[in-house]
Formats: structure tokens, C-alpha cells, sequence
């Protein structure tokens, strides 16, 4: 009896130690990248009665979860030109400008294709210029409004190798923040990727 618990205790251990021996000890970097990008907008919903088109910059972190799926932070800012109003000898201009933040994930295909999913945090600014004529005279007027939005951002694109480490990317998402700021994008990016 004791020989067989001794023998049962040495197979344990030789199995144990001959397991984690095997085991591959390298370490695999994930790959991340750093996408720089410009982008051109249109709203959306009721917003597009009051706003045109806009156009912005933007830049997006990536890392490699797994061989097709991708986390993401982004960061970017948006102009939009408004429309302009008048009333008698009063001329209203209105313009949008917003800073996004937000986060996802991305799911690629082998083919260069992806869609992506994700949460904004949007800080959202309208400028309003007044002008108007009295008597001859030119009074212009500014107000600015502020506030912050939260919004949801899906869509899709494709990646565009070009050498080892860098890449083309475009993507074409939609971002939904309600009835006011809500729009669609493409963006046009370098891709820059390193380990």
C-alpha cells in the first residue's frame, strides 16, 4: 500500500512537471495600432433641418484581443456648418461643433472587412450669430450653448494594407445621440501598427 501511494505521488508529480514544461512559455505581443484620420458628416433625423454637412478630424487606438476581434478608444472632432435664417432685417447662423470620446469593439473578417459596435460620450456645442441692421447700423450678437451626450456608434468598413505596417482604413459608421447631434460618417485613416 505504501509503495503504491509513493508510485501514485511520483506519476502526479512527473505528470504535473512534464504538463507546465510543456507548455509554449513565449510571450505573444498583441498587436496595436494608432489610426489618424479625416472624416466628412451628415446629420441625421430631425437635426438635419438645422445643420448641413460637417467635417472633422479623428484618431483611434487599437488593440488585438484576438485574431478577429479588436478593442478600440477614439477620439475626434467635428464642425458642422448650419443654416441660415432670416427674419426682416434679422439674419440668424447657426454652427455645431462636438468632441466625441468612445470605445468598442471591432470584428474583422479575413477578407478586410469589419463592423463595430460601441459607446460615445459626446460634448456637443451650438453657435448662433445674429445680425441685424438698425438704422443703418450692424449689430452682431453671439450666443453659445453647451452640452454633453451620450451615444451609440455602429457600422462598418475596410482595411487596405499597403506595407508590414501600415494601413489604409475607411469606415463608415453611425453615430445616434438622439434627436439632436445624431449622424453618419465616413472616415478616411493611416493606419499605423506596432507591437
Amino acid at each position: 500500500m505504501y509503495l503504491r501511494n509513493l508510485i501514485s505521488i511520483i506519476l502526479i508529480a512527473v505528470s504535473f512537471t512534464s504538463l507546465t514544461y510543456c507548455q509554449d512559455t513565449t510571450v505573444h505581443k498583441k498587436q496595436k495600432s494608432l489610426t489618424i484620420g479625416i472624416g466628412g458628416n451628415l446629420p441625421t433625423g430631425p437635426w438635419k433641418n438645422k445643420a448641413t454637412a460637417g467635417a472633422g478630424v479623428h484618431l483611434k487606438y487599437e488593440v488585438n484581443v484576438s485574431k478577429t476581434v479588436t478593442w478600440f478608444l477614439q477620439a475626434g472632432y467635428t464642425h458642422f456648418w448650419g443654416k441660415e435664417s432670416s427674419f426682416g432685417s434679422v439674419s440668424y447662423t447657426t454652427s455645431y461643433d462636438y468632441g466625441e470620446f468612445g470605445t468598442g469593439i471591432e470584428i474583422h473578417a479575413k477578407n478586410g472587412y469589419f463592423g463595430l459596435i460601441g459607446l460615445t460620450v459626446n460634448t456637443f456645442a451650438q453657435k448662433t450669430n445674429v445680425t441685424q441692421i438698425i438704422s443703418g447700423w450692424k449689430q452682431e450678437t453671439r450666443t453659445n450653448q453647451q452640452s454633453e451626450r451620450f451615444g451609440l456608434i455602429m457600422g462598418g468598413g475596410y482595411v487596405y494594407p499597403l506595407v508590414d505596417n501600415l494601413d489604409i482604413e475607411g469606415t463608415l459608421a453611425y453615430n445616434y445621440m438622439g434627436n439632436e447631434g445624431s449622424n453618419l460618417s465616413l472616415i478616411a485613416g493611416l493606419k499605423i501598427k506596432f507591437y
